[in-house]
């Protein structure tokens, strides 16, 4: 299995590199700024540092949306680059595409460079407002991402300063967070490529004022929200320890039947000095 499985990696790597033109690039540092309205608007600022190594003509960005959320005020910034921005919708997400161009004039692409994004929207019904608790459950940074992040700083402006709950899931990429008065803070180490970074929030329902923008649950939410999180950490935890375990074995696969031919699979050695006889 392991023979197999470095074989394929082998042959991967090399039809990667060999499609890919000899271009990369990293995206180094991500800051992500929510601001949470009493009205249950979701403001997001996004700004995302990118190192090129090749020419490029832009860069994506897909925004999941569930049903009953939309986004609207879409605005997009760059440092480094003229950006010009294209959006469509897609299979739930709404599918940015950033023309990045190094000339006023939008003539000529990028090449070899440093530049950073700026993205900012508005999200209608992300915020949910149960009869008991006001939540927010948000991919500071997701799955559908082409490549991992080098860290991300996230600051969450909240619409009241007491009652309010925060998770960070999952804990293994948290570096550090806090939450001091309105505002929280949080900082994550490297997350590779495939894996999510995601924020629960849980806000006093008395924070909320003429929500027109929020989507309104009728029913408790709190400990069913609670529980869900529990699930999903209690199964992360659960193919950390599968994939550990399987790593163990194989390494000591190979160990064991190393030993194993050693012990049983060899002829023993004969001290009878004459003809062989069996």
């Amino acid at each position: 299995f392991c023979i197999i499985l470095l074989i394929f990696i082998l042959f991967s790597t090399l039809t990667f590199v060999s499609a890919d033109d000899d271009r990369s690039y990293t995206i180094d540092q991500a800051f992500i700024e929510l601001t949470v309205g009493n009205n249950g608007l979701l403001h997001v600022d996004e700004q995302y540092d990118y190192a090129f190594d090749g020419a490029f003509n832009g860069v994506y960005r897909d925004i999941p949306l569930k049903s009953g959320e939309s986004i609207e005020n879409i605005q997009v910034a760059a440092d480094g680059a003229y950006p010009v921005l294209k959006e469509s919708d897609d299979g739930g997400y709404k599918h940015l595409k950033i023309y990045l161009y190094s000339d006023a004039a939008h003539t000529k692409g990028i090449r070899d460079c440093d530049v950073s994004v700026y993205i900012s929207y508005d999200m209608v019904g992300v915020v949910t407002l149960f009869n008991d608790v006001g939540a927010l459950q948000y991919k500071l940074w997701g799955d559908e991402w082409d490549v991992g992040v080098g860290s991300l700083t996230a600051i969450v402006n909240l619409p009241g300063a007491n009652g309010n709950e925060y998770f960070l899931n999952p804990q293994d990429y948290n570096e550090s967070s806090s939450l001091q008065g309105k505002t929280i803070t949080a900082q994550s180490s490297s997350i590779p490529k495939g894996e999510l970074y995601e924020l629960l929030l849980l806000m006093p329902i008395s924070d909320f004022n003429d929500a027109t923008y929020a989507k309104h649950v009728n029913q408790d939410g709190r400990e069913m929200i609670l529980k869900n999180l529990e699930d999903s950490i209690n199964g992360r935890n659960f193919w950390n320890t599968s994939y550990l375990v399987l790593g163990l074995l194989s390494i000591l696969s190979p160990i064991g039947a190393i030993f194993t031919y050693f012990k049983y699979g060899r002829e023993p050695k004969v001290m009878y000095d004459g003809i062989y006889e069996r």
